[in-house]
């Protein structure tokens, strides 16, 4: 963290060997040994609802002081950046509407 910019930067552990061995493994294997038994069939509706891949966006820099107030009401380091975007969301449909009041 950047003590000047209060800039929280993360960046994920590296994979370990193991892992990067059990993913090559993973890729060499033909799609027809792959069980889908257990994952439902994907319909429509389910395309219809799907988030464009998140990862092709540029990584949002957050404020350390964002952070440690979503962090302090987070079950997990994972449910914070769902809770921000769900607040951004959130703004931005207030905004919408207030647009939508001034316009018309």
């Amino acid at each position: 963290m950047s003590a000047k910019s209060g800039i929280v930067n993360y960046t994920p552990r590296p994979l370990t060997e193991e892992e990067l061995a059990e993913l090559r493994a993973l890729a060499q294997r033909p799609d027809e040994e792959i069980d889908y038994s257990d994952i439902p069939k994907l319909t429509e509706d389910f395309w219809k609802n799907a988030l464009v891949n998140p990862h092709m966006y540029p990584p949002v820099r957050l404020d350390r002081r964002v952070v440690e107030w979503f962090r302090e009401r987070a079950d997990d380091d994972g449910s914070i950046m769902l809770a921000v975007n769900r607040v951004l969301l959130d703004y931005i449909a207030a905004e919408k509407k207030k647009a939508r009041k001034k316009a018309g």
